[in-house]
């Protein structure tokens, strides 16, 4: 997320024009090189979370037996 300006999914409420944002307040205008990635950050970010869960959930599920002692 360090490569993109905005924030963790902007991209559901991109606008592709400015005159659009100002018709409406709740979408945001992002450039075409920021639209991209935004999205490309976001997924890597929730894969790398979901990863996370999966192997904090193993590392219990494994090691419980360590904690019984």
């Amino acid at each position: 997320m360090f490569l993109s300006n905005y924030n963790y999914f902007q991209f559901v409420f991109r606008t592709s024009t400015a005159q659009n944002m100002a018709e409406n307040s709740a979408l945001i205008y992002i450039p075409t090189g920021q639209f991209i990635i935004n999205i490309l950050a976001s997924i890597v970010i929730t894969i790398s979370v979901i990863a996370t869960i999966f192997s904090g959930w193993t590392y219990i599920k494994d090691g419980k037996e360590i904690f019984k002692d």
